[in-house]
């Protein structure tokens, strides 16, 4: 995805396109997997932690 928007972006690009609208919606679904992927790191991890008490 993100070698996409790099090639999408190296262009001009008319405001009202679909290549540019469509620039924001890959980087929002980029943002989003990349949110998911993290909580579920966390609470795996979270979830494993030995605590020493």
């Amino acid at each position: 995805m993100t070698g996409h928007i790099a090639r999408i972006s190296g262009g001009d690009l008319s405001y009202n396109s679909i290549d540019y609208t469509s620039l924001f919606a890959i980087a929002l679904m980029l943002f989003l997997v990349t949110l998911v992927l993290n909580l579920i790191s966390q609470y795996i991890v979270n979830r494993f932690r030995e605590r020493y008490e």
